[in-house]
């Protein structure tokens, strides 16, 4: 869209391209139908991080809607890439270092909320772009929508709510919006009422996996690499126990979800210096974390990973927060024996109330497999393409061996192992466990695997507690495999066909906590 643009293009070429798109559609439209490609998102960003403004010069009122119109079209790119659910601030003002005028201009320093000169910016912007949006209407996050408005949702919704929302749980507000359930005509759109449909369909088993993919490939709602995930996400049974057509548990007690969930961690990244032990640290949401704690009367907030105190915040006298805003999953005195399986994040007042605790394994944690892309410290998602020349780093089972390539760095405690990938990356590259693949680099998507919809579930007929002990069944499976073994965790169990095609276990297995949050 701007592959013709030096960085150093001035915001009117910029947004001229985004009017030019406006006037294309001759409709009320969202960020997503651009379908910016990645490299245009990291040209937009870089572009953003240079862009020079004199805030305040006789020509900022003009240029004051450009701005709020290319926050909201860059920020919704970013947010749907790598922001949780219902946060969209942090991410957005990620964009620039706060060291500069312009962050200044768009936060507080003090909350990291946005100032009113940026919010009548994004109004202004999205009124000039005719872009989708809930200005002025009463009794909404006006701001926070209207971002969420350009994308639908984010990647970290998909993986962790969308069997809820197929089901109509707790389906974000720009869903509703944007499938014509909530507002007005101009925010419904035909494309994604057509994705959501596909995705609900595809759940009840009325299409199959190629006509979902086909809806999936042609949506600009949804990003290239999506698909997989996505469609594994979609089939995924909510609870145990007895189920309707959708997967949804139905146990007497209302399953009211409207609230989004607080999420106080906004990025999870692996610190791994040379000649050091590797480290997880966290971003926090200080924004949300205030938010959530503001009816808590205290001054000072104490954040514990496992029990250990890590760190602290005051409250200061003209009412801002200090403290750090990056957590270690250890106390610095532990750090070369790093806590790579953390488990719960408790947050306490200076009078060592318990304010709210918080389970790592909503931000993926607990999964057997984590890949970290240390380029830029972040958790990526292993169902999702790897890039062959980015650098990774595998943490995994301490049983898991590494074959096709020999690691450029190992670390290991009493529990896991970190491996640091070679790059280029081998495609021939893969992560086992006894003569299990557990783990292989995704290729492209010109020589796909073969993909089984496989469902483990509970024998019918009862609901089971946690520490029952039950077989388990599997359906799905190919039907000339004559032998298979399940893993789950580091256990193996042997299986015996079924009458009718499908596999159960030969012995009973536990139903532990862990296995059920899977």
């Amino acid at each position: 869209m701007w592959d013709r643009l030096p960085l150093e293009a001035d915001i009117e070429q910029v947004f001229n391209g985004l009017q030019d798109k406006a006037v294309e559609f001759a409709r009320p439209w969202s960020g997503a139908e651009l379908q910016l490609t990645e490299a245009e998102v990291q040209w937009f960003r870089d572009w953003f991080r240079n862009v020079h403004l004199r805030i305040g010069s006789s020509a900022w009122g003009k240029k004051r809607t450009m701005l709020g119109a290319i926050l909201v079209v860059l920020g919704a790119e970013v947010c749907r890439r790598e922001s949780r659910e219902d946060s969209v601030w942090p991410k957005i003002g990620g964009l620039l270092p706060r060291s500069s005028a312009l962050w200044s201009w768009m936060f507080y320093p003090a909350n990291g909320q946005p100032t009113v000169d940026m919010t009548e910016g994004i109004a202004d912007g999205v009124r000039a772009l005719n872009l989708r949006n809930v200005i002025d209407q009463e009794g909404v996050q006006q701001w926070f929508s209207t971002i969420k408005l350009q994308f639908g949702f984010t990647l970290s919704g998909v993986r962790n709510r969308l069997p809820e929302w197929l089901a109509g749980y707790g389906r974000p507000h720009s869903v509703d919006y944007l499938i014509g359930q909530l507002g007005g005509a101009d925010l419904e759109s035909k494309t994604f009422l057509s994705l959501w449909k596909a995705l609900i369909q595809y759940r009840r088993g009325d299409i199959d996996e190629e006509q979902a993919l086909l809806v999936l490939r042609n949506s600009p709602w949804v990003l290239p690499d999506w698909g997989p995930l996505l469609l594994k996400k979609a089939r995924e049974k909510i609870e145990l126990g007895y189920g309707d057509r959708n997967g949804v548990s139905i146990s007497g007690q209302s399953n009211d979800s409207s609230s989004e969930g607080f999420n106080p961690i906004v990025r999870v990244l692996l610190d791994w210096p040379p000649g050091k032990e590797p480290r997880l640290r966290f971003e926090l949401d200080r924004e949300g974390i205030l938010q959530e704690l503001e009816t808590s009367d205290t001054n000072e907030l104490t954040f514990h990973v496992d029990g250990r105190r890590i760190c602290q915040w005051r409250l200061q006298s003209n009412g801002s927060w200090s403290g750090s805003q990056w957590l270690a999953a250890e106390q610095e005195t532990q750090a070369k024996q790093p806590n790579l399986r953390p488990h719960t994040l408790t947050v306490c007042s200076g009078a060592g109330d318990i304010l709210f605790s918080w389970d790592f394994a909503d931000c993926g944690l607990s999964e057997d497999i984590l890949v970290f892309n240390l380029d830029d410290s972040g958790l990526f998602q292993p169902e999702i393409r790897l890039h062959s020349n980015r650098n990774y780093a595998l943490v995994c089972g301490k049983g898991c061996v590494l074959t096709g390539c020999e690691p450029i760095g190992r670390f290991q405690t009493a529990s896991r192992v970190v491996f640091r990938l070679p790059s280029p990356l081998n495609e021939n590259i893969a992560l086992q466990f006894s003569d299990f693949v557990l783990w292989q680099p995704v290729r492209s998507p010109r020589e796909p695997d073969p993909v089984y919809s496989v469902l483990l579930q509970t024998p019918p007929g009862r609901i089971y507690c946690l520490d029952d002990r039950t077989e388990l069944h599997i359906d799905g499976l190919p039907h000339d495999a004559s032998e298979v073994r399940l893993l789950l965790g580091q256990k193996t169990h042997d299986l015996v066909r079924h009458a009718g095609g499908s596999w159960r276990t030969t012995k009973s297995v536990s139903l532990t906590p862990d296995l059920a949050a899977k």
